[in-house]
């Protein structure tokens, strides 16, 4: 963005930067919806996924904005923050992503459950 003039400034770095963190915090939140998708789908507990949505929501809608306005002006040290912030929420998502599919992928993890599921029913009937 604006990075046609002759100029340089270093906001439009900074506006990189932090666009890059959004979009890693975005990919974040979607590999938590799929983890609570399918642990519903697997009628498993996912009561741990939703409170780390409505958490993350929490944070960074009202209390990370606010944090980084009180304690500094600087535009590097609000970067850093949020570095810090999306790095934490990212590694956290990582560690539920990995617990929750073992390597797997979403479909076949489906399947596998489902599977189960009938080879217990099966398994109760005899």
């Amino acid at each position: 963005m604006n990075a046609t003039g002759e100029e340089f400034k270093w906001e439009y770095i900074q506006t990189a930067i932090q666009s890059n963190f959004e979009l890693i915090e975005r990919i974040a939140i979607v590999a938590l919806v799929e983890c609570y998708y399918h642990l519903k789908k697997s009628d498993s507990v996912n009561i741990h996924v939703a409170l780390l949505l409505i958490g993350k929501y929490f944070i960074s809608g009202f209390g990370l904005k606010f944090l980084e306005k009180q304690y500094s002006e600087d535009s590097w040290y609000q970067l850093g923050v949020r570095a810090v912030y999306v790095a934490i929420f990212s590694l956290i998502t990582k560690f539920i992503f990995r617990s929750v599919f073992d390597g797997k992928d979403s479909e076949d993890a489906f399947l596998e459950a489902e599977a189960n599921k009938a080879y217990e029913l099966r398994k109760k009937r005899d």
